[in-house]
């Protein structure tokens, strides 16, 4: 069939290769039939059937989709001459030039660790952030952690998603019902990534960057993680929540730990999935929370909770021998929220209140110590005393209030018989230990005794008189409950600085505080005779404005505020 075709062409240059005809013409003339020649050799090759090229390429394939044809013509002046035209004819098949990412991702999912056998599911992404409808799937094990191998992708960009119950921090308890966490993962850069809060709370940042701002999901992924560290942590960090774990020892492994623990809160299952996608939504449109409630729930939990024993119920998991370092990250927050800022050597000493009118903390004051910004529950601009108790060197502040001088601080010795409300030490140290009458009555140190209900009503009238005297009396920040908020005439005016402290076994904490006397409760025996009764009085400095009476059974167990003598 060639040979025909170059008989074809022989045959028209012969009849252009006439005198008259000018130099230019027959290049033209020359052209025009070499390209007719190459239009009639591609037909050839669509209809014949298999014959060989040279080579060893077959012509008349329907896989082959490119044909290439190389023809030079090289110092061409004339062609009158010219007696034959070769023409190189080469099929070249096109080579796959896409990209594919085959690998096997790592990782481990935490809000704390999803439990063994959650499901772990790998969707692939286009360019645009759009599923293309790939999938891989996998499974965590014991310890929160996963392996889905063969995974092959032509996009380097995916969906890592996990649903399962899951450990949670605050109560060290497995979870009642199901969470779905996600991470956007680049397989062009990293082989293992972790799924946890940090990386579902910017999911839907990095999606709004991408879809409405035409970002890359390179830059949309690293202006997410950054502006979370600067929401929770004031920090300018180069952070990455794929590469965090609330085990880890980091700054960034912390800052996950911190913001975990604070979602979680004292909230229920349900409770918890609203938190994330309620912060999710506020984040995703500028990159910061702007909803004041949501940030206060965060920050009143950091301020109330027991940071020791969330991290005693991390590690009972037995896990990993280590927990991150969250405590720093969690005050970073709160007082971000409370606006109290940085506290470092240059304030140390100097004391702030909380502004936010919200928290259930308002009005509370803050003293920096150098490091750390801890609630004072006495009044700074009052000038007190000390007492300090000899027989375990305990220091206590005292105050001059009417004639009398009282402590100015829930007595804390551990006297035969004292008890902790809840039963937990650290309510000891913060609010004073809790002791029944026979307790008591040998508890106050040397210098100074239990107070009469003579002597508490002495303290009252002082102070204004009963129907004011809570109000007066109360330390700032000590009603710490949304039931019992603090208000800005909650001044401790005069030091008193009374904290809710409660009864143990009969509950009242964070709402009253209760206070032994001396006196004992008289009552008439059967024959009428006036006799003691197996009680004492007591007062209670509640949340309302007024103090009340009341008398208690020798066996109960409340706090002690001494009188010098």
């Amino acid at each position: 069939m060639h040979l025909v075709h170059l008989r074809i062409l022989n045959q028209m240059l012969n009849r252009i290769s006439c005198k008259n005809t000018t130099k230019a013409l027959r290049g033209f003339l020359f052209i025009a039939t070499v390209s007719l020649f190459l239009l009639a050799l591609v037909s050839c090759s669509d209809s014949d059937s298999g014959s060989e090229l040279a080579g060893g390429v077959t012509e008349g394939t329907n896989a082959l989709d490119t044909v290439y044809v190389y023809d030079t013509l090289t110092h061409v002046d004339t062609i009158e001459n010219l007696d034959t035209i070769t023409v190189v004819d080469t099929i070249v098949k096109p080579t796959d030039s896409v990209e594919v990412y085959d690998i096997a991702l790592k990782g481990v999912v935490q809000k704390g660790p999803l439990v063994n056998g959650s499901a772990i599911t790998v969707l692939e992404l286009d360019s645009s952030f759009r599923q293309t409808g790939l999938a891989f799937r996998g499974k965590t094990d014991a310890k929160g952690s996963f392996s889905v191998n063969s995974v092959s992708l032509k996009s380097p960009y995916a969906i890592v998603e996990a649903t399962g119950f899951y450990m949670n921090e605050v109560t060290g308890e497995k979870s009642n019902s199901m969470i779905s966490l996600y991470a956007f993962v680049d397989f062009s850069k990293q082989k293992v990534a972790n799924v946890n809060i940090m990386t579902h709370l910017e999911y839907d940042r990095i999606n709004y960057l991408v879809h409405e701002k035409n970002m890359s999901i390179i830059d949309a992924k690293k202006q997410a993680d950054a502006e979370m560290a600067a929401q929770f942590f004031m920090a300018e960090a180069d952070f990455d929540a794929t590469n965090a774990t609330i085990f880890g020892s980091t700054p960034a492994d912390g800052m996950l730990l911190a913001v975990s623990v604070l979602v979680s809160g004292n909230r229920s299952d349900a409770e918890i999935s609203e938190m994330l996608a309620a912060i999710a939504e506020d984040f995703s449109e500028d990159g910061s929370i702007d909803d004041p409630n949501l940030l206060i729930e965060l920050a009143d939990f950091a301020q109330s909770m027991d940071a020791e024993t969330i991290r005693q119920n991390v590690k009972a998991w037995k896990i990993a021998d280590s927990v991150a370092p969250f405590e720093k990250s969690v005050a970073t927050i709160k007082n971000s929220i409370y606006g109290l800022g940085e506290c470092n050597e240059k304030n140390k000493g100097s004391v702030k209140q909380n502004a936010n009118e919200l928290s259930a903390f308002a009005f509370t004051n803050f003293k920096c110590d150098g490091e750390n910004w801890n609630v004072i529950y006495y009044n700074p601009e009052i000038k007190y005393g000390t007492l300090k108790d000899e027989r375990d060197g305990n220091e206590y502040r005292t105050v001059k209030i009417g004639d009398k001088t009282w402590m100015a601080e829930n007595l804390r010795y551990h006297a035969d018989g004292y008890k902790c409300y809840d039963d937990n030490p650290h309510n000891c140290d913060d609010y004073g230990v809790l002791y029944t009458f026979v307790a008591a009555e040998k508890a106050c140190p040397a210098g100074s005794h239990l107070p009469s209900i003579d002597e508490w009503r002495e303290l009252f009238v002082a102070v204004g008189g009963a129907d004011s005297a809570a109000k007066k009396l109360r330390a700032h920040g000590a009603w710490n409950s949304l039931l019992y908020p603090q208000t800005e005439d909650d001044k401790d005016e005069f030091g008193f600085s009374s904290r809710p402290s409660g009864v143990y076994l009969y509950g009242g904490f964070g709402e009253v505080g209760w206070y032994m006397s001396s006196t004992i409760v008289m009552g008439l025996d059967k024959e009428g005779n006036l006799v003691p009764l197996e009680g004492e009085y007591d007062v209670a400095i509640g949340s309302g404005d007024g103090v009340s009476e009341d008398a208690a059974r020798f066996s109960t167990a409340i706090a002690v505020r001494c009188v010098l003598d």
